[in-house]
């Protein structure tokens, strides 16, 4: 009976051992943030000869998003992703909400009760592709979304740029423009297109994100598996 009981619960002790493990790194990498000697990637750097470019980090609890302006003298999203891919052809494009993530966990799971088991091992074993999820948004959209999880970035005309070119290698592109996920939405003023790498449970749509904050040289954990090691050495934005 007693050899029983071990062979059953060995393999569960075994999983709570990585669980625990797969958290205790995930924060303990929190103490060694990369680019935490570079002033200019500094977030709370706001001299007006540096900082050119306003954008943010959001996050809904789980997932976090770049939020840039749409439009600069590096870019214009929208010859990215056409505003005609979107329900709302109308939409106020002052700025534009990115994302990236697990491609059946974005198509088939609107809202987390639609959240399957099966989805949910696929997703973290990496078995599925991905896809880039873009939101177009208007100032008093914005301003919204402040009152909720909205982490201010200062970037110089180089972070912005490397951040900018980070996102388009995500991007599966076609002659410059992003492939469209045709009639998937959230609501009106969103829409999917493909992207490239595979989501896992070491590579999370937080991850892609701490990624491109690393690669810009901004102040970042080593590794950004959740949502609060994305935004720990941020500034929260205050709402006006």
């Amino acid at each position: 009976m007693k050899r029983i009981l071990l062979l059953i619960s060995a393999p569960i002790m075994l999983l709570i051992f990585i669980i625990l493990l797969y958290f205790i790194v995930a924060f303990g990498l929190l103490l060694f943030p990369t680019n935490s000697d570079s002033i200019s990637a500094n977030q709370n750097n706001s001299n007006p000869e540096t900082t050119t470019v306003e954008a943010y980090i959001s996050s809904n609890g789980v997932h976090t998003d770049f939020i840039f302006p749409t439009r600069t003298s590096q870019i214009d999203w929208t010859t990215i992703f056409p505003i005609h891919d979107f329900q709302n052809t109308r939409l106020e494009t002052d700025f534009i909400a990115i994302g990236w993530g697990d491609r059946e966990f974005y198509l088939n799971t609107p809202e987390w009760k639609d959240l399957t088991l099966k989805c949910a091992i696929f997703a973290a074993a990496g078995q599925n592709r991905s896809l880039i999820h873009v939101e177009y948004l208007g100032h008093r959209e914005l301003q919204a979304l402040m009152h909720n999880q909205v982490y201010q970035l200062h970037l110089n005309k180089n972070q912005y740029a490397q951040l900018r070119n980070y996102v388009l290698k995500t991007t599966v592109l076609d002659k410059n423009t992003a492939q469209n996920i045709a009639n998937y939405h959230y609501d009106q003023n969103d829409a999917f297109f493909e992207a490239t790498g595979q989501y896992s449970l070491f590579k999370t749509c937080n991850t892609w994100i701490g990624n491109g904050l690393r690669q810009a040289g901004l102040k970042v954990s080593r590794w950004t598996p959740f949502d609060m090691t994305v935004y720990w050495y941020l500034t929260p934005v205050v709402p006006s």
